[in-house]
């Protein structure tokens, strides 16, 4: 009778202790998202106003904060070939109010260009996209994420609330609240940012436009190229015309109230060049989904595409790059003044087939003066 008594004992006593741990690591919990969401270092919930904040450099999740809370009525989707946009830039060129946040994401798939685009249209202050559509985030799939370096954080991007413990109870949101308020009570903090260069890559990495880096990276990009070909990959055009369907047009559709400017970004025509002598088939594409967007986008007169893939004075002069594809600030510059004045604006399918002959010629004439691979090296 003791000994069960005694058991019974150890058993109540037992129970209770794990009650009572079970307690502790609720509150503990509780504690942590409560923190959490008040400091809220993404600025997902609110902006921050009594603290200076710290911008994430990581844009697929700091952009969700940015454009759900943020005052804006010019938003800029893209990929790096976005990146250099000067926000203030672009108000001062459109004018008439305009006021840009720049929602890039570094080599973002369409699905996630769009995903970043309908929380800004959600907030119901978007009357204008400038979008860039690069090719590469045409491919690999129409929902495409990109998680080589871990999950993507769809439940920022979504309108299920109960979802956000993802972020509230999360060990990375916990350091980067922390940090936040080391810097608030010990009287560290610094200026944040300004959102006119966040994500600026020619600013952020002081980028050198060398020749001799073009150079480099055309030997890299060629080393890569005939490996794709070796292994036969294969660039599927119905694939592309999916995405874009599947991520823009959809939105075009759903929003006929806004102002679209879509450009072709002008990479270099070294870069081109590449393309057409060792991956044809995707060269050819480029070409071939330039006449089946401007004909799903025909019909739409708030609808502007821009091509500025011909402009020899621009891919051809090296000294703009930093490699085969990406342009100095100066050029961002340039398409956005453009694109106000319509300069390079397809108005129809005429001209969208004169530019790609354009393209073609140049990249079938055109002499690249490359130093041989082992002087670069030297």
């Amino acid at each position: 009778m003791n000994d069960k008594a005694a058991a019974n004992r150890s058993m109540i006593a037992y129970r209770r202790y794990l009650l009572f741990v079970a307690g502790f690591a609720l509150l503990i919990s509780a504690g942590v998202c409560v923190l959490n969401y008040i400091v809220d270092p993404l600025q997902y919930y609110r902006q921050a106003s009594w603290y200076a904040p710290i911008f994430s450099e990581e844009q697929r999740y700091q952009n969700p904060g940015l454009a759900r809370n943020w005052e804006y009525n010019t938003i800029i989707l893209g990929t790096s070939m976005t990146e250099n946009f000067v926000p203030s830039h672009v108000d001062a060129v459109f004018g008439g109010g305009t006021k840009t946040m720049k929602l890039s994401i570094s080599g973002s798939s369409l699905y996630e260009e769009r995903l970043a685009g309908e929380v800004a249209l959600r907030t119901g202050q978007v009357e204008r996209i400038i979008w860039g559509l690069d090719y590469a985030s045409f491919r690999g799939g129409k929902e495409l994420l990109h998680e080589e370096y871990g999950p993507y954080p769809k439940y920022l991007y979504d309108t299920n609330p109960w979802n956000d413990i993802q972020y509230l109870f999360n060990i990375s949101t916990l350091e980067d609240s922390l940090r936040v308020l080391k810097r608030k009570f010990t009287n560290t903090e610094q200026p944040p940012i300004p959102l006119d260069r966040l994500n600026h890559w020619q600013q952020k990495y002081n980028y050198a436009f060398n020749l001799n880096y073009v150079y480099n990276h055309y030997y890299q990009a060629l080393d890569a190229d005939l490996k794709l070909a070796a292994e036969g990959e294969r660039d599927i055009l119905e694939d592309a015309q999916e995405s874009f369907d599947h991520n823009v047009l959809r939105i075009v559709e759903q929003h006929p109230e806004i102002e679209y400017h879509f450009f072709y970004p002008p990479y270099s025509i070294l870069r081109f060049q590449l393309w057409y002598d060792h991956q044809p088939e995707r060269f050819y594409n480029q070409m071939k989904i330039k006449e089946y967007i401007y004909e799903k986008l025909a019909a739409y007169p708030n609808v502007h595409i821009h091509d500025f893939q011909s402009e020899s004075e621009i891919t051809h002069n090296l000294t703009y790059y930093k490699d085969v594809s990406h342009y100095s600030d100066k050029i961002n510059a340039y398409m956005i003044e453009q694109m106000k004045a319509g300069t390079y604006e397809m108005k129809s399918l005429d001209d969208v087939r004169r530019m790609n002959e354009a393209l073609l010629r140049q990249v079938e004439t055109y002499v690249p003066e490359i130093p041989p691979r082992e002087d670069l090296a030297r």
